[in-house]
């Protein structure tokens, strides 16, 4: 995890205006996303959090890091499961909320179509971040240090494409490849 710090600070210096950063997550903040999400946040990915709630790796807001807690979403919506209220806010669990809601709604146009065009499934994912495509985590895989596996979701194929063994490993590569540091 030291060298995702490391990277960061490397990286706000470099990236100046594009990359934005948040004041730090209180615990109270990461308990009550773990809370919806029903898992323990990744280490690693927690850690970060310590150090900025989520990030903006550009000026337009359009490729992030979702920070965690009520500081980062319209809490209720986030509690109720009102996923189309949630869907613009950069945190876990809101963003998760909007990923299981659109993707339930596109299984249900599926069976009326009597078709399935999902390859994989994307009810074990909770999206963290979002660059190119949507970053997650896996649900279903975690390593007895408590990390989680990263997998690419596809939107246009549907499908997850298993990319790397931890947050720490995904940050070194994707995040200083996306500000053009790596």
């Amino acid at each position: 995890m030291e060298d995702t710090l490391e990277i960061l600070r490397a990286l706000q210096q470099m990236a100046g205006d594009r990359l934005r950063l948040y004041p730090p997550a209180s615990d109270s903040d990461l308990v009550r996303a773990e809370h919806v999400l029903d898992i323990r946040l990744p280490p690693s990915y927690a850690k970060l959090l310590t150090v900025t709630n989520g990030l903006d790796l550009d000026a337009l807001q359009s490729a992030y890091i979702c920070g965690a807690g009520p500081s980062r979403a319209k809490w209720e919506a986030v509690l109720l499961n009102q996923w189309l209220d949630c869907q613009p806010y950069h945190e876990i669990a809101a963003q998760w909320r909007a990923f299981q809601g659109v993707y339930a709604y596109e299984r249900i146009m599926d069976r009326e179509r009597g078709e399935n065009i999902f390859r994989s499934d994307e009810r074990q994912l909770i999206p963290f971040a979002h660059t190119y495509e949507t970053w997650c985590f896996d649900h279903a895989r975690q390593s007895p240090d408590g990390e989680r596996h990263i997998v690419l979701w596809d939107h246009e194929q549907r499908e997850a494409e298993d990319t790397y063994a931890t947050f720490a490993e995904w940050f070194a590569h994707e995040v200083a490849s996306y500000l053009g540091a790596g």
